[in-house]
């Protein structure tokens, strides 16, 4: 639907999920494979997934070939997945694909804010700081005209469909089988 896809309103899912080993904690690496994980749904964690990648490493016993190997592969989807998505994004715009970018630097000083009572884990309230910094990347479209005319039409839809009643199930079905909002730049 037409959404600010802000990673804060889900901070206790996403923690949940996270919490691999249910310490009520998330360690560096619980938080980089969630924000590797989530980045697709929520593109404004690209940037802190891709800073935690580099950051944290698996504690292994390989010689650091196959780490290396695994790396290339890595690098070479990421430049794949990124090449597709300037494509894309030259006639079409999601909410999550207008992210500020940020440098290594500003992420780090932000878990550096976040990461108040262990710099290796968080807890929920860190977390959720956390993600209240990521948010801040979020830009929403232009309030022009022609955004406008598209999410109306985008809305009219939805709701010429029949299955938007009012009711909170309605509003979860339809977020489970309807394409999100997609502006098109004209």
């Amino acid at each position: 639907l037409v959404r600010h896809d802000c990673t804060a309103v889900f901070a206790e899912q996403l923690y949940k999920a996270a919490d691999i080993d249910g310490n009520g904690e998330l360690d560096l690496m619980e938080l980089r494979d969630l924000f590797s994980g989530a980045a697709e749904e929520f593109p404004q964690l690209e940037d802190y997934a891709a800073y935690l990648k580099e950051a944290v490493k698996d504690p292994s016993g390989d010689d650091g070939r196959m780490s290396e190997i695994a790396k290339v592969f890595s690098d070479a989807l990421e430049r794949e997945k990124l090449a597709f998505r300037k494509a894309f994004s030259l006639t079409n715009q999601q909410v999550g694909d207008r992210t500020t970018r940020k440098e290594k630097e500003a992420i780090a000083a932000e878990f550096d804010q976040a990461l108040v009572h262990d710099k290796s884990s968080m807890n929920l309230e860190e977390f959720r700081l956390l993600l209240e910094c990521v948010d801040k990347n979020l830009q929403p479209f232009p309030p022009t005209a022609q955004v406008a005319a598209q999410q109306g039409k985008y809305l009219a839809d939805l709701l010429s469909q029949g299955v938007l009643d009012g009711a909170q199930e309605s509003y979860a079905e339809t977020m489970g089988s309807a394409r999100v909002f997609s502006y098109f730049h004209k």
